[in-house]
């Protein structure tokens, strides 16, 4: 497996203005990391493990796979969130780390 890892400023020189939609911004350093309102987002966040090991991004429980970044500076850390047989996110170890670095 290969590690990245981008600490990232916040600073307004990281991020170039996307033509598709006023106020919204990507970074040049991880294209992964958006800005938009003054709010900034990593997409890679958080990705879902079924009980039958199969893995998915993008909502459950409530979830999603795109999370606010809480501060800077910041290096962006993806998480793999578990899954019960109901499709609910299991609050374990691996979610209460997740919680600590992102706005879950």
């Amino acid at each position: 497996m290969c590690t990245i890892s981008i600490t990232l400023t916040g600073e307004d020189d990281e991020f170039r203005k996307l033509l598709c939609e006023d106020d919204f911004y990507q970074n040049v350093k991880m294209p992964g990391v958006f800005r938009k309102g003054g709010v900034d987002y990593y997409l890679d966040a958080i990705a879902f493990k079924c009980q039958d090991g199969k893995y998915f991004s993008g909502m459950a429980n409530g979830i999603s796979s795109k999370q606010q970044i809480k501060g800077y500076p910041f290096t962006p850390k993806s998480f793999t969130l578990n899954l019960d047989e109901n499709c609910k996110v299991i609050k374990d170890d691996k979610f209460n780390e997740a919680r600590k670095y992102y706005n879950i």
